[in-house]
């Protein structure tokens, strides 16, 4: 398939007709297969598929194409503006930057008043090809350029620069991606956001299979009756939108009490809501949808009973949702959805005719999303996470996310099998919601903020149900042993102790949840293997969680009577005749047999021999305290394994709380 983009060309001045927009132009080819699935290109080394090619038949070379132009005083430009679309739009554009008239900017000197123009291509995504049947894949560089420019000016010893698209024309009716920008209006195209859904509903597999149907009622806003619902229908099977924001300070007057719950319950019994509710109402009654879930307004925030069976659902409340709205925009729910509620900044734009030059404020070398206040708070972590689409609403612009691909209101990529990501990719979509990816999701979790810290759990609770792996206080049965070792993330100049939550839950210490700063369950040297056959103490009995993947410090060297840790499975079983009569056993306490060292500057603590590091070279351990026969976490330390007192070890059970 081959994009063309036709239509009669405005007259440039003698200037503008010097910038060689023919490198880049929408000459990006896109490969689809014919009717009997055929399709193929030549690369150097051989038959091979891509999807990006030159006029030519050649893979686009994405090192090429770097074409700078001196424009002249801007002066000279805001003389030629009426006859030349391309000045209109670089005098418009500097104009506005500095408030005034561009035409009564003195040059200071001769490198000063002059505008340039640097036209460029950035390197921006990859095919995220994961199944067989997609019709083109990349060999490296594995992305695609965007076609942008920079426009620069020096004025009164001040340097401004702003950023351009090459864009298709609003007349463009192909019904292939360009690779180009597009036009954004000042008021968001619901039309296009719709697009994206039906695109993805329909072609994207991953992102349509539903999570695990939640016991309790699922209570949604009837967008059209202005009321709660709480529907009988199975969760999966009810269409309803989402919305992720941040709630900011104040009082919440509109929060969904006891108290109000029947009137809540009446049609157009909801209050007047704030700006980013209301326009998530908005947005979701012009995509056609009924229901809308917003956590302020469908949980019961006094009722405990209610708290305690809607939060574990946030699987499948995010999980179920089409999709779910983002507001990454504000520091609060008054904010609003920019483009919904309210205009977003305009965009200047020139129509050369084959394409259009349309200013932008989309940074492809960052993401906007890492600077928002939304991104530092621990709540939205696991909603983003959880949910299967994403619409994430920025200051400028709106974001399509989902677990096949992103699109861009900026950018013209849409293909029911043009799989894209950015190379900078959003951190959560680098992580799955499996065991594998545990650490990474505990980590970019507790590097973001808690407004209470009661919500410690609660918080990330999705995710632990998400996953296909039993917890105990946030560590997972199947690394248990090594997961035990984690470590509160620190600067290297850093040494100091690990400080508890004061949360008011029972929270044991030995779980990462019972710490402040951000956790690293494969904290540098990481346990490789674990010595331990971890118990709990559970209705009365002991219950396994893990045994040992490692018997002896020293495997496959030739060992030494001490340097062997367990000889067989008696070493390690923790039985009931192994407790002590006078302790006093709960269910939030660990229980195992464990190699000890005494530390020689303090008689109440200990170490605990976890493991050995993934080289083998270190041994692993936790730092402990006494009181009553039971046992605190400190921390954890590591030393070599050719420093380790093999004569000063004693074997002891560890009851750990």
């Amino acid at each position: 398939m081959t994009t063309s983009i036709t239509s009669s060309t405005p007259e440039l001045c003698d200037n503008c007709q010097q910038i060689d927009f023919s490198l880049f132009t929408p000459y990006a080819h896109i490969e689809f297969p014919d009717v009997s699935g055929c399709y193929g290109e030549f690369w150097m080394d051989g038959p091979s598929k891509t999807c990006i090619r030159d006029p030519h038949g050649w893979p686009v070379d994405t090192e090429q194409g770097s074409h700078e132009l001196d424009l002249g005083p801007l002066e000279a430009i805001v003389a030629r503006q009426e006859v030349c679309p391309f000045c209109h739009f670089v005098a418009t554009t500097f104009k506005k930057s500095y408030g005034r008239e561009v035409s009564s900017l003195p040059a200071v000197s001769s490198h000063e008043g002059t505008c340039k123009i640097l036209l460029k291509r950035i390197r921006f995504g990859i095919v995220f090809n994961n199944t067989k049947r997609l019709p083109y894949r990349f060999r490296w560089p594995g992305g695609w350029n965007i076609p942008d420019m920079i426009l620069s000016c020096w004025s009164k010893g001040k340097r401004e620069d702003h950023l351009a698209f090459l864009a298709a024309p609003t007349s463009n009716s192909a019904s292939e991606p360009t690779l180009l920008a597009r036009y954004r209006p000042a008021r968001c195209d619901v039309t296009l956001f719709n697009s994206w859904l039906q695109i993805c509903a329909t072609n994207h597999s991953q992102c349509c299979r539903k999570h695990g149907d939640a016991t309790v009622p699922l209570r949604l806003i009837d967008v059209l009756n202005m009321c709660l619902d709480t529907t009988s229908q199975e969760r999966s099977e009810v269409e309803y939108l989402a919305l992720s924001y941040v709630w900011g300070g104040g009082p919440k007057e509109y929060v969904l009490t006891s108290e109000n719950l029947q009137r809540y319950c009446r049609s157009s019994g909801l209050p007047t809501l704030p700006k980013t509710i209301s326009d998530a109402v908005t947005l979701t009654k012009e995509m056609g949808k009924r229901y809308l879930w917003v956590d302020s307004l469908c949980i019961v925030s006094n009722d405990p009973e209610d708290k305690a069976s809607q939060i574990p659902a946030m699987t499948s409340v995010y999980g179920n949702a089409i999709l779910t709205i983002i507001a990454a925009a504000g520091d609060d729910a008054n904010h609003g959805l920019p483009g919904i509620g309210s205009f977003r900044p305009g965009y200047k734009v020139a129509d050369l005719g084959r394409y259009q030059i349309v200013q932008s404020h989309l940074n492809l070398y960052q993401r906007s999303i890492e600077q928002t206040t939304w991104a530092t708070r621990a709540w939205t972590y696991q909603e983003l996470i959880l949910s299967p689409r994403s619409l994430i609403f920025f200051e400028t612009h709106v974001e399509w996310l989902c677990r096949r691909t992103e699109w861009y209101e900026q950018l013209d990529l849409e293909h029911p099998n043009f799989n894209v990501k950015r190379r900078r990719v959003y951190p959560e979509e680098q992580v799955k919601l499996e065991i594998s990816d545990y650490h990474d999701l505990v980590l970019e979790y507790t590097r973001r903020n808690l407004t209470f810290e009661t919500d410690i759990v609660n918080a990330f609770a999705g995710i632990m149900a998400a996953i296909d792996d039993k917890f105990f206080w946030g560590i997972p049965y199947s690394r248990f042993g090594q997961f035990l070792a984690w470590a509160v993330e620190r600067v290297l100049s850093e040494d100091v102790p690990d400080e508890r939550r004061d949360c008011g839950l029972s929270i044991p210490s030995w779980s990462w949840l019972s710490c402040r700063g951000a956790i690293d369950l494969n904290s540098f040297p990481r346990v490789r293997q674990s010595l331990l056959a971890v118990y709990r103490w559970r209705s009365g009995q002991l219950e396994q969680i893990c045994t040992p993947e490692l018997t002896s410090l020293f495997e496959g060297s030739n060992l030494r009577q001490a340097d062997v840790i367990w000889y067989d499975d008696s070493d390690w079983t923790v039985c009931i005749e192994d407790l002590p009569s006078d302790v006093t056993l709960n269910e939030n306490q660990l229980i195992f047999w464990a190699p000890t060292v005494a530390n020689s500057n303090n008689k109440e603590r200990e170490y605990v021999i976890l493991g050995d590091n993934m080289f083998g070279e270190d041994l692993i351990a936790l730092d402990i305290t006494w009181k009553d026969k039971i046992a605190t976490r400190l921390g954890r330390v590591n030393f070599e394994l050719e420093d380790w007192p093999v004569g000063n070890v004693v074997k002891k059970l560890i009851i750990m709380e």
